[in-house]
Parts: structure tokens; C-alpha cells; sequence
């Protein structure tokens, strides 16, 4: 599908709006491989909840195209986590934050 809209349309960049773009990793693995096997030259990004990113896809998400992650960031104080019953903190958000930012993914917060 991909590859017909880039050769259609000429579509060169694709947003997946999917707060659980990354929870399985082997989805993610598959589809960046599938990608980089077609050859083509895109960029992409996702939205993504911050306990959901792991270290060692995001070096195979920037080689496939990803451009940027857009994280869900709740909060900046593990007490207002904690009453909205949120199961992330602060340290995962700023570890997720981190790990992408040294793949050479830009980060950006969603409200």
C-alpha cells in the first residue's frame, strides 16, 4: 500500500496515528524490514505511549525512514501520574525521551 501511494500520489512522508504504533515490537520489526526492502525513499512518523518504546528497535526505525516519534507526555510530576492513574513516570518518559533523541528520532509531546 505504501508503495502505491508514493508511486501514485508521490507520497512522501506518512503520519501512523497510533498510540500503540510500537507495543509489539515484531510488528515494528516487520514493517521496517518490509520497507527497506522496497527501496523506497520516505519518511515517516508515529505517535507512540512512552512505555511502549524499546531500545533496540529505534536504530532499525531511523534506518527505515522514522523521522520523529510523538510521545502522549501526561504530566511532569509522578504525583499527578499517579492520581490520573497513570502506570508510566516521569524517569520513562525522560528514558524513552532519551533513547529516541540518541537514534537521531526527533521528539515532540502531545497534549
Amino acid at each position: 500500500m505504501i508503495q502505491q501511494l508514493h508511486e501514485r500520489w508521490g507520497v512522501r512522508q506518512i503520519i501512523f496515528v497510533d498510540d500503540l504504533f510500537l507495543a509489539s515490537r515484531l510488528r515494528v520489526t516487520e514493517f521496517c524490514e518490509r520497507l527497506l526492502a522496497t527501496g523506497l525513499r520516505i519518511t515517516w512518523t508515529c505517535t507512540a505511549r512512552v512505555g511502549t518504546v524499546k531500545l533496540g528497535i529505534l536504530a532499525l526505525m531511523k534506518q527505515a525512514g522514522c523521522r520523529e516519534i510523538r510521545f502522549g507526555l501526561e504530566a511532569g510530576s509522578n504525583e499527578l501520574l499517579v492520581a490520573m492513574d497513570q502506570a508510566t513516570r516521569v524517569e520513562r518518559s525522560g528514558e524513552a525521551a532519551g533513547w529516541t533523541h540518541e537514534a537521531g528520532i526527533r521528539t515532540k509531546s502531545l497534549p
